[in-house]
């Protein structure tokens, strides 16, 4: 249908060109299955509908107003002191139903107090027309629906236009959005889904001042008929009407006990519910659709089957399209699926690959497809080790050399530089000794000092301190540590070209298997970005940020 659209102002698809658009037929039992999960789609669907509207009948019978209505006189009156009072003259404003309303609220006892009072200063919202695919969300009036934001209808704003819209706004969670120009009486509530986000200048923001209100009563009170009758009153214009503050400040809200006001947000709350159930459910299907037609009727099968679906398709193609992937970027692809599991049998099915040599652990919580594991060669730090230990047999060190990376350099490297890590205390005695016996050695040298002295010569080495928790075994630095130092190391010392380290970084990491979870965790305690080591670490590794 996309690309069968033509127009120019109004996209449009010709009759023609739908009757000859080619349709699979698939078989009976797929199309039964998919057509049963629409079905309950719609069911969960109309249950929301069915939650909301007992949600609106919950608020109404609180404030005696379920089985109210207004009388609508053919004619009636105002006095000129009204009229001065509102400061209105239209006769819109004195239709006797507003005037019940009030006296229904003042009959019946009611506390009421001011929108004024709820929020001395509402704030309006921001006028964009120029909209992009992905970016920062830009709220509308027609993006709320059961006191929510529909992301189906969404648009979006460039990021690097939005941050000072967002700053203008600034939405938190609790605030009450309501339409204050178009369709009156339009009401959401922000969830900390939607603190980042623009809102449009149709909408106006209350931030309510009053702890004891909730605010889904008062969204649903402003979008139910006591709200919208309140709205409607005070609103102006003509063809377009709409609400200006001084006039929104007007309202009157009734209190309601803390009980019923928790009854009213727990079926709010279970009508979205419902109705995010229903859209799981419909993406659910469609994507079974395509996958029918990319993969195949036995594919979707499995896909509605869920764990067949796991086990035969999502779990390897994840292998198959990364050389590193997460546990949780497994499970962030089966929600992105619209797919219900259990954990534990994903980590079943996990734990299954790995006996049968499909996947390799690569540390807490991440998989490779690479069988092979990466052996660092340890002779070119073999003397020095053997140096230190000899002289300080109780003295807890671990060393890493230039050299041992060299083979994945694209230019590989003439003189190298070893660093040996060992406690504050001891780096004096460690750097004596080294000195004693012939090393060129650097005691933990700043940035600065090494521009002005720092040269490579034979048996150059260089004494940082411990990092705690790093990966050694014995007192050899293990890849992961090798790879996360030398990146820290390259800020400091004009060791290796930064591109082609990165470079080789990419090329050991995709050929040989390291333990990723070392590298993350040690990058972090460095205080450095892991993914910045490697040139291009979308490429290989699929981890819940990225996939």
């Amino acid at each position: 249908m996309e690309r069968n659209q033509s127009g120019m102002v109004q996209q449009g698809l010709p009759l023609a060109k739908l009757r000859v658009m080619p349709v699979p037929i698939l078989d009976k039992r797929i199309q039964k299955r998919i057509a049963s999960v629409v079905e309950a789609a719609g069911e969960q669907l109309d249950f929301a509908r069915q939650l909301y509207t007992q949600a609106e009948a919950l608020l109404l019978s609180g404030l005696g107003l379920e089985d109210w209505q207004p009388e609508e006189p053919l004619t009636y009156e105002a006095t000129s002191s009204e009229a001065f009072a509102a400061g209105r003259l239209d006769a819109e404003h004195f239709r006797p139903k507003y005037r019940a309303l009030r006296a229904r609220f003042e009959d019946a006892g009611m506390d009421t107090v001011t929108m004024g009072e709820i929020c001395p200063s509402p704030v309006n919202g921001v006028e964009i027309r120029d909209y992009c695919e992905d970016g920062i969300p830009y709220l509308r009036v027609g993006d709320m629906k059961l006191l929510d934001v529909d992301p189906g209808t969404l648009v979006y704003v460039e990021p690097s236009r939005a941050k000072d819209l967002i700053d203008k706004v600034r939405l938190e969670a609790g605030d009450v959005l309501l339409s204050r120009s178009g369709s009156l009486g339009v009401a959401g509530v922000v969830t900390e889904s939607w603190e980042h986000s623009v809102i449009s200048s149709h909408l106006i923001r209350v931030r309510s001042r009053i702890a004891s209100l909730d605010p889904y009563y008062l969204a649903l009170f402003l979008q139910s008929l006591p709200g919208r009758m309140q709205i409607e009153e005070w609103s102006n214009g003509g063809v377009q009407p709409e609400i200006n503050q001084p006039s929104l400040k007007r309202l009157l809200i009734p209190k309601v006990e803390q009980g019923k006001q928790k009854e009213i947000r727990q079926g709010i709350e279970d009508a979205r519910a419902a109705r995010d159930e229903s859209k799981s459910l419909l993406e659910k299907a469609k994507r079974a659709v395509e996958i029918a037609i990319e993969h195949g009727e036995e594919a979707a099968g499995q896909y509605l089957d869920g764990k067949a679906y796991v086990q035969s398709s999502a779990l390897p193609a994840m292998a198959a399209h990364h050389k590193y992937f997460s546990l949780d970027a497994l499970k962030a692809y089966l929600v992105r699926q619209k797919l219900t599991y259990e954990p534990e049998t994903v980590n079943a099915y996990v734990s299954r690959m790995k006996r049968e040599g499909e996947i390799f652990s690569a540390g807490r919580g991440w998989y490779s497809s690479i069988p092979e594991a990466f052996e660092l060669d340890e002779r070119p730090i073999t003397e020095l080790r053997t140096t230190i230990q000899e002289r300080f047999p109780l003295l807890e060190f671990s060393c890493w050399s230039t050299e041992q990376i060299n083979p994945y350099l694209h230019h590989m490297l003439g003189k190298f530089v070893v660093f040996v890590y060992v406690d504050r205390d001891a780096m004096p005695s460690v750097f004596g000794a080294l000195r004693d016996t012939d090393h060129e050695a650097y005691l933990n040298p700043t940035r600065r000092e090494a521009a002005k002295t720092f040269a490579i010569g034979e048996k150059t080495v260089v004494i940082r301190p411990s990092v705690g928790q790093s990966p050694v075994e014995g007192h050899v630095a293990c890849i992961e540590k090798v790879l996360v130092d030398l990146h820290v190391e390259l800020e400091t010392f004009p060791l290796i070209d930064t591109d082609d380290f990165h470079e080789a970084a990419q090329t050991l990491v995709s050929s040989r298997r390291i333990e990723l979870a070392k590298l993350i965790t040690y990058a972090n305690r460095r205080k450095t970005d892991w993914r910045a080591i490697l040139q291009n670490p979308d490429a290989i590794i699929a981890d819940e940020a990225s996939s």
